[in-house]
């Protein structure tokens, strides 16, 4: 057992020093940030330090169920030629189990992002995905940065994921606590930059819009930095306006996911596109006010 201490206040090891005295302290190694280097960082910390075939991360403010250690070792007998496992939970139960085999069937059978994201519904086969931990350190501004590993291992070597019906946590929400930035949560849109092929790109994002989709700060990213063309991305601060600025509540559910998945599809007609309504938004005084606002 690992206890990533993220400089806490109080240090792990003291608080709970009689706990990991009857727990064997010859079976936890605690590592202690010197700062805070943030969650995300922590995370990655963890893959990096783990020494197990096998890595299951947990917070400190995460209900796991009582058999949770019970359904992994199980997990991992029963289909020990996995790089990776998601489990069910309070956020979304799916009525039975399936397997996908490498990263365009990845995609097109992710079945809910939220569960996805919830890092400790996710089992990972830490050998297998050594190689590719630093993308982790790549993305970690994303907030997702398990996903980016899981997402280059898939592929870049392929391999087998369980999606299981077996529940094993419960989404805890502390209202006193400071949510996560919807704005900053769209950063994840990046993650397309690891999917090679239009189809599979196009599904992964068709299963992170509802995630998003709160529309006004839905992921305008999502041009992903035109990362197929390598051109200027300057012009994603126009297609916010277009997105949000330019269409009413009503327009935006018709008009702006097709638009957006075009742009997913096909960053360079895109750019272009963008292109022509900037320069036509400059030479209008209501809607370069409008920009100016957003």
């Amino acid at each position: 057992l690992h206890i990533h201490d993220n400089c806490s206040d109080s240090s792990i090891a003291e608080i709970h020093a009689d706990l990991l005295a009857d727990f064997g302290k010859d079976r936890v190694t605690i590592f202690r940030n010197i700062v805070n280097i943030g969650a995300c960082a922590n995370v990655l910390r963890c893959f990096e330090h783990c020494s197990t075939h096998w890595l299951a991360v947990v917070a400190d403010d995460d209900e796991i169920a009582p058999d949770y250690v019970e359904s992994v070792l199980k997990t991992i007998k029963d289909h020990p030629d996995i790089v990776f496992a998601n489990f069910s939970s309070s956020i979304f139960t799916r009525p039975a189990d399936f397997v996908t085999e490498g990263l365009p069937d990845f995609c097109m059978k992710i079945d809910n992002w939220s569960n996805l994201l919830f890092l400790p519904c996710g089992l990972y086969n830490r050998q297998a995905m050594v190689p590719s931990i630093r993308y982790g350190y790549h993305y970690a501004y994303s907030l997702s940065p398990h996903i980016a590993i899981l997402l280059q291992c898939l592929k870049e070597n392929g391999g087998k994921c369980l999606f299981s019906a077996k529940p094993v946590v419960n989404y805890v929400s502390d209202p006193d606590l400071v949510s996560w930035s919807r704005l900053n949560l769209n950063l994840m849109a990046f993650l397309l930059e690891l999917i090679p092929d239009k189809m599979s790109r196009l599904a992964f994002f068709d299963r992170m819009r509802p995630f998003f989709m709160n529309r006004k700060t839905l992921a305008f990213q999502l041009i992903h930095r035109a990362c197929e063309t390598g051109e200027d991305t300057g012009y994603i601060f126009d297609i916010r306006a277009f997105c949000c600025a330019g269409a009413r509540p009503g327009i935006r559910d018709l008009v702006v996911t097709p638009f957006l998945r075009f742009l997913v599809a096909h960053p360079r007609l895109g750019l272009k596109f963008i292109r022509m309504f900037g320069n036509q938004s400059k030479n209008n005084d209501t809607s370069t006010e409008l920009l100016k606002g957003l």
